[in-house]
Formats: C-alpha cells, structure tokens, sequence
C-alpha cells in the first residue's frame, strides 16, 4: 500500500495510489472511502491541532505501513523502544499521561503483545508535545467531534502509538470503560523497567476482552488479580 498526502482548502486526503492486492474490506476497516474512483479519507484541515508538516508525514506514513499491515515484523524490542522513549520524553517535558488498552496490561507485566499502544492524555498537555511527535507523525494530530475522545493523532516510534485526548464523559454510560472517565479518576501507577506509569484499573480491561473472545488474556487477568489478592 502507498498513500499521498494532499491538501484541499477545506481537508487533508490521505490517498491511496497503490493498494498491492489489499481487499475493499481492508481498505473500508482502515476507514477509507471510494470517491470518484480513489480510496481516501479526509482529516478537517480547521481540525488540525498544530501545524504539521504533511511532506515528513506521508514519508513516515509509507515508511510505516508495511509493518502495520503485516503485525509481526513488529518486535518486543520495537515495543519496549516505544514504550521508553514515551516514559522518558514525558519525564523530560512533565506531561501527565495516562496508558490504557493491552498496552496498560503490558506495562504491568502480562505476557501480551499490544497491537499499539493507547496514550491518553488531556489537551492541555499539547504543546509540551508537539517537537516531541512531529518528526513521527503518521496520522495527523486533530480534535474530534461526535467520538469516543475530544482528540487524535497516530505516531510511529519503531510501534505503533495512538495518541488520545480527553474521553467523552458517555463513553462509561453502559459501564466503565479502561479509558474513559471513570478511569481516568482512578489511575494508578505501576513500575515498568524503573519509570512510574499509570494505568486504569485492570478490572475494567475484563469485559472488553471477552467481548473480543479472548479467553487467555481474561485467565491471565483473573490470575493477576489473584496474585495481588493473595
């Protein structure tokens, strides 16, 4: 797959000029859309966080694509350079951060491999961070309307990093979730390779997980839980 980034007055396209073999359905679940022949979606370029230089991004996006479509050129080691380099920068600039998803159990010392890791951070964090994500910017940094968080951007730093922005207050209305707001008030902070990160209460990882059928990973919470009860 190869996509050129291209700016209309109004949106910033993310085209696809070669899709090697990828289905409809493929293209469809990476939410791109057929419009007048091309596959593509469109970011609000009024939506944009900050200025982002769109030439760095479709070099970074084309770079990344192929491990993303193919999931185990991703390593360990891709992981844990990923998750370093966030604890670290984060330090270094005094962002409050938050980490959710598989990537929070992780962190913790279960034996799962995150597809991304799910930063979750609040707006206000923006411009401590802005020189740290730019030269890895994937998918550009833009405030949503109408999802699950107020803002979004995707980074590649050797993994996959999505980076989340304040959780709408109705994401918990039919029950908690591990990154909504619920979450977000009972953080708590767990040792990763000696730097302090917080992550939701892994109770609430439960539910999603057998949603998804994912019966090792819910064995391997309740085990968990059991140690640190006993």
């Amino acid at each position: 797959m190869k996509i050129q980034i291209c700016e209309t007055e109004e949106q910033v396209q993310f085209r696809v000029i070669e899709r090697e073999g990828l289905s409809d359905e493929t293209l469809q679940a990476m939410f791109y859309g057929l419009q007048d022949g091309v596959w593509s979606k469109g970011y609000p370029r009024a939506a944009l966080m900050f200025p982002q230089d769109l030439a760095r991004m479709e070099a970074n996006f084309n770079a990344y694509i192929e491990s993303e479509l193919h999931q185990e050129r991703r390593s360990l080691a891709d992981l844990d350079a990923a998750l370093e380099w966030l604890c670290a920068e984060f330090e270094r600039r005094g962002v409050r951060w938050w980490l959710a998803g598989s990537g929070a159990l992780y962190a913790r010392g279960l034996a799962v491999k995150p597809h991304d890791l799910d930063v979750m951070l609040e707006k206000v964090e923006i411009e401590k961070i802005r020189e740290m994500v730019a030269p890895y910017i994937v998918e550009p940094f833009h405030h949503v309307t109408g999802w699950v968080v107020k803002g979004f951007g995707v980074v590649d730093y050797r993994y996959r990093i999505d980076f989340a922005f304040e959780p709408e207050d109705w994401v918990d209305g039919q029950g908690p979730v591990d990154f909504g707001p619920y979450a977000r008030s009972r953080v708590e902070p767990v040792t990763w390779r000696g730097h302090q990160i917080l992550v939701p209460p892994i109770e609430l990882q439960i539910a999603p997980n057998e949603a998804r059928g994912r019966s090792e990973r819910v064995e391997m919470i309740r085990q968990y839980l059991a140690s640190r009860a006993s």
